[in-house]
């Protein structure tokens, strides 16, 4: 102020000089006289007095209201901050102080983009842009980031102020702090929120505050809990769910109060307790400080799309059954194994004590027990529960009745056989379908419970009946199985016999021609080289038993030679028919000649020895010929022939034997 008044002072003085200087041009002091210069004088120093005087006050009024401005410029409800070109802070009076944060260190000097928050920085530069373009004053609103204080929204007017060049002086800033305001704002557009999603989601709507205590709730959602709005209001979430609910969504509440948004399902209880399945999603309330506030719950009513999907899995579990029970036909045609498969499978899905599967028996005129499965595991029962009606009996009530169905057999009423059926099966509830092929009675499937009560639906009888159909056709293939089976058993014991005999003699039951022949063949190949001997029997008086006693006699003495000739052996040894009255016998692993002399001379003990035959006592020989192996020989036929050779010649000599002669 001070300076002001000097300032003033200096241009007056001036301004007098310049005045006096113009007199002095228009007057002409030379021309006057002492006197009237002196009087000249005492006016203009008067003037001069005069127009100090009329300074002074102006400076005193000027002051008065500099200090009245002073006072208003500080104590404004709003903040004053003045910028210097650079933005750097050179006067704030005290609400501007509050509003950037008090702090005992000065905030002049300070930039003020400094307290502006990161996201609006580029506004506040763009205005600035703006105002020192056009001149124009800019307003706008943002967050400032206040010392040692949390967020706030302040109004900003924007003026740049120049000087006599046009030059930029100084930025002018107002400051006013609108957070109430933002806050009323927020809170109002909360409520229309609220409205909004009111009136457009037919589903329930509630908002819960961070103390769990509902503070919003939509008539939806009163009317699912059969609650009035005030009966809600200010109540905590376990309140109104109960703790049993509560404690099973607990974990998701946490979830929310962490500012994840989360979905579950869950079900509410109204007062009457009507159940009610609803998909909840909490979406967490944070407010710009990130700070959780509470949460919005939207929730779905999806009673009807859980029914359907029960509905769904349940024919899809029926479907995989059948499909299972299909394939298990398919793949097997074991009726047992089936039977197991698809017992065990109706007790699973249909939740039964027991199920069971018999198979009629027309001839006998009854039924027989193929599987039975429990649901403790158990593939067994009492004899009584096994025992079934007898087939007429069946065939008579499943003539009349399409299935045998029984939910509570002590409170229906039921006819006698009926009742005697289920009474014969320990059940109290049962429900028993019968399996038809080619309009015969095949079999029975029968679902029981023991002790409490069934009731059987529709979609139940039809499952069961397709069921039954599938077992139908299981019941003939493992019928055309075993008939089949039965016949390929008669045909393998027909190719065995034909097998047999084409290898074997039909009289003796010794191998024949064909089997010696392999033998030899294969001995001949065997490496290391293997040591055999060969013995060519022809028996001698055989041919006057088989004339003077008859061929049965004969065929009777063959018998009686082979079972002496097999005891004479190891059991290696191979004893052939040859044909006729002859025999041939291949020892193995003969090393010595001797062993085959010893067995030669057995055998003529052996067969020496008198016969009993329809009373007539018979004695016979034999004429022997041995071949020992030699690397000559390449296979079967010149062996035989050797030997052969050999046993003439000792029929010839009358020996007991004779060893074939290679060197001849």
């Amino acid at each position: 102020m001070d300076k002001y008044l000097a300032r003033r002072t200096q241009d007056l003085r001036q301004q007098a000089q310049a005045r006096l200087e113009q007199r002095e041009r228009e007057t002409d002091l030379n021309e006057m006289t002492p006197a009237e210069l002196a009087h000249e004088l005492e006016i203009h120093q008067t003037e001069l007095e005069i127009q100090y005087e009329e300074l002074q006050r102006a400076y005193d009024e000027l002051r008065s209201l500099h200090e009245e401005f002073w006072s208003l410029y500080e104590f404004a409800p709003c903040g004053y901050v003045t910028l210097n070109p650079q933005g750097i802070i050179t006067r704030i009076n005290r609400r501007g102080t509050e509003i950037l944060g008090t702090s005992q260190a000065p905030l002049t000097n300070l930039g003020f983009s400094r307290f502006i928050a990161p996201e609006y920085q580029m506004l506040f530069f763009t205005a600035f842009r703006e105002a020192k373009r056009t001149g124009e004053r800019q307003s706008l609103e943002f967050q400032l980031l206040p010392r040692d204080q949390p967020r706030l929204w302040v109004h900003l007017d924007l003026q740049m102020r120049v000087d006599e060049n046009g030059d930029l002086r100084q930025w002018q800033l107002t400051l006013t702090d609108i957070s109430a305001e933002k806050e009323g704002e927020k809170a109002r557009e909360k409520a229309a929120r609220l409205q909004l999603i009111n009136d457009s989601i037919q589903g329930g709507i509630a908002y819960v505050d961070r103390a769990q205590c509902f503070q919003f709730v939509n008539k939806t959602y009163q009317t699912w809990l059969e609650r009035d709005e005030s009966e809600i209001i200010g109540k905590t979430i376990e309140e109104i769910i109960g703790s049993e609910t509560y404690s099973k969504i607990r974990h998701h509440i946490e979830t929310a109060f962490q500012g994840q948004t989360v979905t579950y399902e869950c079900q509410i209880v109204s007062q009457e307790l009507a159940q009610r399945d609803v998909l909840v999603t909490l979406v967490p309330d944070c407010n710009e400080q990130r700070e959780f506030e509470g949460f919005y719950a939207l929730i779905t009513d999806i009673t009807e799309r859980k029914q359907l999907e029960f509905a769904l899995r349940e024919q899809a579990e029926r479907e995989q059954l059948l499909n299972s029970i299909t394939q298990s036909i398919r793949q097997s045609l074991n009726l047992q194994e089936i039977a197991t498969h698809t017992l065990k499978k109706i007790v699973q899905l249909f939740a039964v004590n027991r199920a069971l599967l018999a198979v009629a028996n027309p001839r006998q005129q009854e039924f027989e027990l193929v599987r039975l499965i429990s649901s403790d595991g158990e593939e067994g029962v009492s004899d009584s529960a096994i025992t079934t009606c007898d087939y007429a009996l069946a065939q008579t009530l499943f003539q009349d009745y399409d299935c045998l169905v029984v939910s509570d057999v002590n409170n229906e009423n039921v006819c006698a056989e009926v009742r005697e059926v289920v009474e014969k099966w320990e059940a109290r509830s049962l429900l028993a379908m019968p399996i038809w092929y080619n309009n015969e009675l095949q079999g029975v499937l029968c679902l029981q419970m023991c002790d409490q009560v069934h009731y059987w639906s529709n979609r139940d009888l039809d499952l069961i009946q397709e069921i039954t159909d599938q077992l139908a056709i299981a019941l003939r293939q493992s019928q055309l199985y075993e008939q089949l089976q039965q016949k390929f058993k008669e045909h393998k014991k027909l190719q065995d016999q034909l097998r047999y005999e084409a290898i074997h003699d039909q009289l003796t039951g010794l191998p024949n021609r064909a089997v010696l022949i392999d033998r030899l063949e294969e001995l001949l190949k065997s490496t290391p080289y293997a040591r055999f001997a060969v013995l060519f029997l022809d028996l001698d008086g055989f041919k006057s038993v088989n004339d003077t006693l008859g061929h049965t006699i004969g065929d009777q003495l063959l018998i009686i030679v082979g079972e002496r000739l097999a005891n004479c052996l190891r059991e290696d040894d191979l004893l052939v028919r040859f044909g006729g009255d002859e025999f041939v016998i291949v020892l193995d692993d003969v090393t010595e000649e001797n062993s085959a002399i010893e067995v030669a001379n057995r055998i003529h003990q052996i067969l020496t020895r008198p016969v009993m035959l329809n009373g007539v006592e018979v004695t016979i020989g034999t004429s022997i010929g041995i071949v020992f192996d030699n690397p000559n020989y390449t296979d079967a036929m010149p062996i035989l022939r050797d030997a052969d050779i050999a046993m003439y010649d000792a029929k010839n000599r009358g020996a007991s034997y004779v060893i074939f002669n290679s060197d001849r």
